[in-house]
């Protein structure tokens, strides 16, 4: 940990952190991730349409998740019939 190298205290704060990251965060950007999965969140000809792939590809591994592994078990496992993208 950054603050307490090779230390027990380094411990705790990584140990606190990451709780404080998961118990305050994940369910939120679970349900962001759900939402933008399903909804466009810049229109697809706008030069900034990369801009959805955020969330995918680069937030998801910050909350333990595989990139893109989610919109493959999500759209493609759970909505395969009547609202895929």
């Amino acid at each position: 940990f950054a603050f307490c190298p090779k230390t027990k205290m380094g411990h705790v704060f990584g140990f606190a952190y990451f709780l404080t990251h998961y118990v305050l965060f994940l369910h939120s950007f679970i349900l962001a991730l759900h939402y933008s999965t399903h909804r466009r969140l810049i229109k697809q000809d706008s030069p900034l349409a990369w801009f959805n792939k955020v969330p995918l590809y680069v937030l998801c591994p910050t909350f333990g998740l595989p990139s893109g592994i989610y919109y493959l078990h999500h759209i493609v496992m759970h909505h395969c019939h009547d609202n895929c993208i």
